[in-house]
């Protein structure tokens, strides 16, 4: 942002993935094993819909404010997602399985990384509020953004260096080591062949 704006942003976000769409083409070979269950086109667009109104609620309120338009998407945003929850029970190659992600230990091991997702994104939106602001705040640091973004760096690679050991971890002592009820083995994925993605070993 700080050479080409707010559009920088956008541009090496596309950039980016069609360079990870050309990587993924290259180097990642089609599985082998197929499933012949089809795209759930109505979950994803429910679930789209469905967040996409509700975020955009969230992001745009203290604009709007509380309006019967806003409370109209709101509602609308939450309706979708209502709607989307016995429809992904029902249908045989669900977008995400909900039935399987409420059991444990997958229920547990969402509700431990929305509250890591959450504190990861706390730290970043705070540390650089804290750099960004003007030092008569008595807490900002007064930096540009190029530099406050280089504070953000640090964390970013002790994720992308701790990946790899914390990979074998799991993989030598197992992920439900410490946890009863988790199940004793954990079978291997099955891939999709019409959407790529992997399906849960245990629907």
């Amino acid at each position: 942002m700080a050479w080409g704006g707010l559009p920088t942003i956008f541009w090496a976000s596309a950039i980016a993935g069609m360079a990870l769409v050309v990587l993924l083409v290259l180097f990642v070979d089609e599985a082998a094993v197929r499933d012949p269950g089809r795209f759930d086109v109505v979950g994803t667009i429910l679930l789209t819909v469905g967040l996409s109104l509700i975020l955009l609620v969230i992001s745009r309120m203290a604009t709007w404010g509380l309006t019967l338009a806003t409370v109209g998407v709101a509602l609308s945003g939450g309706l979708a997602l209502v709607l989307w929850w016995p429809w992904e029970r029902r249908h045989p190659s669900p977008v995400i399985d909900v039935t399987v992600s409420m059991r444990s230990p997958v229920a547990q091991i969402n509700i431990a990384s929305f509250f890591a997702t959450f504190g990861m994104y706390a730290n970043h939106l705070i540390t650089m509020q804290e750099a960004l602001a003007d030092p008569e705040t008595a807490y900002g640091l007064g930096l540009s953004l190029s530099t406050a973004g280089l504070m953000l760096v640090p964390s970013s690679l002790a994720g992308l260096l701790l990946s790899a050991p914390a990979a074998r971890l799991i993989s030598r002592i197992g992920p439900g080591a410490r946890s009863s009820s988790a199940p004793r083995s954990w079978p291997a994925p099955s891939r999709s062949a019409s959407s790529g993605m992997a399906t849960s070993p245990w629907s």
